[in-house]
């Protein structure tokens, strides 16, 4: 087989290669794009499901929040509302205890008067009594002494004088009973206003009690209400952070969306340029098979016309007289060392005897009028004589039925259209 022949086997084999790994390289890349394909749109399903959770969460979260707010500024208006009672029961607590200590001031006031009353009483008693015991000592006779009996104008001077000194005494006396029934009057007076009092800090000290369990029930009020706020505002504090990892979570899912996104477009476009790959590889395939056809009708042509030119030659020489009776035998070639060289190996089919009917120079081949019909199998060698004298040695590389193609392995002088093979 000539080297043109062997580029064009070997051309159209590597291109059937191709085309079958083309081929099943564009079913592997479309079955690993298909694969990619369904996992990338998995991903994105369940990155959209998980978006569409954290927006629900989110919506959630944010009604929770709205809640939240509204809980709390209520609350802070409650704490506001109870604060503002707690000051007036502090200022009614104030004023109770400024009017208690007032009332207390006046008791002790009063409790004085009264113990001053009290004591001119006494003392006042005790001036009546004193006065009684000197009137009923006058009453008595007292026995005139003797020794001192008095004139009568003497007798009538003292009897005027004890007249008016006795008459000033009742009077006196009936000015402290007047002033003692005053006294006991005021003290009257003053016991109502104490039972008054008394019952007035009674009243007061209950309704400070009361008071006082109010701010107490306010004070416990505020703490658990404060308490509440700052529950709510650690709530509210952990409902936004968990928003801003939900945020962030959903901005990252997007990110990873866009990503697989323009991963898929890549994958398409990949898929795209090996089924634009496969489409070129497959017409220059139909091109390079329209290419074998035409070669192998032109080598069939040539064949053909490579045929006629054998019968021509075979009528030719079949009408040269005594060619047929030549005996032809393989030269002997001498090298520089005077050793024998015998170009014929002894492998040429006995009994072969054909032409050479078309040389090939630029592909080093020649086409002999030798095929399967006479015995010629791939790998045969051949020897070329010409006036009986040996050109060269050829291989057979390609059979036909009646023609064969050689390369020329050695050759002894340029081989011509004609020359025997043996």
């Amino acid at each position: 087989m000539s080297k043109a022949a062997k580029l064009i086997v070997f051309i159209l084999i590597l291109l059937v290669l191709l085309s079958f790994g083309g081929a099943g390289y564009y079913f592997l890349e479309t079955d690993k794009a298909k694969k990619e394909n369904e996992r990338l749109s998995q991903q994105l399903s369940q990155s959209q499901d998980r978006e569409k959770k954290g927006v629900a969460e989110n919506t959630k979260l944010k009604d929770s929040l709205a809640k939240s707010e509204a809980e709390r500024v209520k609350l802070e208006g409650r704490i506001k509302t109870t604060e503002k009672e707690r000051d007036d029961l502090f200022a009614q607590v104030t004023d109770l205890t400024d009017k208690k200590d007032k009332l207390k001031i006046q008791f002790d006031e009063i409790v004085k008067k009264n113990d001053d009353l009290m004591l001119k009483i006494k003392e006042a008693e005790q001036l009546a009594i004193k006065k009684d015991e000197e009137l009923k000592s006058k009453e008595q006779p007292v026995a005139p002494k003797q020794e001192e009996t008095p004139t009568a104008q003497q007798a009538n001077i003292q009897g005027v004088g004890n007249e008016q000194y006795w008459a000033a005494i009742l009077k006196e006396k009936a000015e402290l009973e007047v002033q003692i029934e005053n006294f006991k009057q005021d003290l009257s007076k003053n016991s109502v206003e104490i039972v008054e009092l008394k019952q007035g800090n009674d009243d007061l000290k209950v309704k400070l009690a009361s008071l006082q369990s109010d701010k107490d029930s306010l004070d416990r009020e505020i703490k658990y209400k404060s308490d509440l706020a700052n529950n709510l505002a650690l709530e509210l504090a952990r409902t936004k952070n968990e928003k801003k990892f939900i945020s962030d979570k959903a901005t990252k899912l997007s990110s990873d969306n866009q990503e697989l996104l323009g991963q898929i477009k890549r994958l398409v476009s990949t898929k795209g340029a090996l089924e634009k790959s496969v489409l070129r590889l497959t017409q220059d395939k139909g091109t390079m098979e329209k290419k074998l056809d035409q070669t192998e009708t032109m080598v069939q042509n040539k064949i053909d016309e490579i045929w006629e030119i054998k019968d021509t030659l075979d009528r030719t020489f079949d009408s040269v007289p005594g060619k047929s009776g030549d005996v032809e035998l393989p030269p002997i070639v001498v090298n520089s060392e005077g050793q024998a060289l015998n170009f014929n190996n002894g492998s040429e089919k006995p009994g072969l005897n054909g032409r050479v009917v078309s040389i090939n120079t630029e592909n080093n081949f020649v086409i002999v009028d030798l095929g399967e019909n006479s015995g010629i199998r791939m790998g045969d060698t051949l020897s070329v004589y010409r006036d009986s004298k040996y050109i060269a040695r050829l291989q057979v590389i390609q059979i036909r039925k009646d023609i064969s193609a050689a390369d020329i392995k050695d050759q002894w002088s340029k081989i011509q259209v004609g020359d025997i093979i043996q």
